[in-house]
């Protein structure tokens, strides 16, 4: 997979070559392209933002850079372009994973007052939002929306089963983990995690999860022995509550 990152700030993509997107690309399943608008502004100024048509307040990224850009990159009318905006479409799992099938994807990171529109009309760009608050520019959307779609490509991860574990419908995404010591720091564990432990339950073992439905979930392991998975109360998985999904995935928008 190509991914083709259109920047005014290419630094900031730095973090893309660390951790699981470093392993994607040195295992030849993503390349990461980033270019810097800037360089197909005109000269002698090199200028890629320019006042709102009509006036307002604020400054408007030029779409002259931006599509010379494209062309030069080898963009084809059709191709998947994606641009992260607050007043997009909210990004979720579902949406990393229809990004994840696209052989290249173009992502424009706005800045300023945003992107002229026409660049988006011309593109026939996919605007996604990840949070209902503005940022500065779009390099940090673009870069969450890269890692979760880079992260579901088959092996990019060492444990295949972790790119799909995330459960759907939403509301169990918080599943927290614990591993030993049974005390740290006067906490302890959970009685139910001791008890899968004491019935044997091996560290890596694919132990499928039991969880229950509404927007707070919990988690109880299939190989608690019978009896050992004590009822609510009492320190049992109503005691081991964690937070809803949906506040888990708030995310970050960008400014347009």
């Amino acid at each position: 997979m190509r991914i083709d990152i259109l920047t005014l700030f290419p630094e900031m993509f730095l973090p893309l070559g660390e951790s699981m997107m470093k392993r994607a690309v040195q295992k030849g399943l993503a390349h990461f392209q980033i270019t810097n608008i800037r360089d197909y502004a005109k000269p002698p100024h090199w200028m890629v933002d320019d006042l709102v048509y009509g006036g307002g307040a604020g400054m408007v990224m030029k779409p002259e850079p931006i599509l010379a850009a494209l062309e030069a990159l080898g963009y084809r009318p059709g191709d998947t372009v994606v641009l992260p905006s607050p007043a997009g479409k909210p990004f979720n799992q579902q949406t990393a994973l229809r990004l994840s099938r696209e052989e290249r994807l173009f992502i424009l990171c706005g800045h300023y007052e945003g992107i002229d529109q026409r660049v988006a009309d011309f593109t026939r760009a996919e605007e996604i939002s990840i949070g209902d608050y503005v940022l500065t520019g779009g390099e940090l959307p673009a870069m969450v929306l890269v890692d979760a779609t880079v992260r579901l490509l088959p092996g990019v991860l060492g444990d295949s089963a972790s790119s799909t574990k995330n459960p759907s419908p939403p509301g169990f995404w918080s599943i927290r983990n614990i591993r030993g010591p049974p005390v740290f720091a006067a906490l302890t564990c959970p009685k139910f995690s001791l008890a899968a432990t004491i019935g044997g339950s091996k560290p890596g073992a694919k132990n499928k999860p039991l969880q229950e439905p509404g927007p707070i979930g919990r988690i109880c392991w299939k190989s608690f022995p019978p009896g050992l998975c004590p009822p609510d109360g009492g320190g049992g998985p109503a005691a081991h509550r964690r937070v809803s999904g949906t506040g888990a995935l708030s995310g970050f928008g960008s400014e347009r």
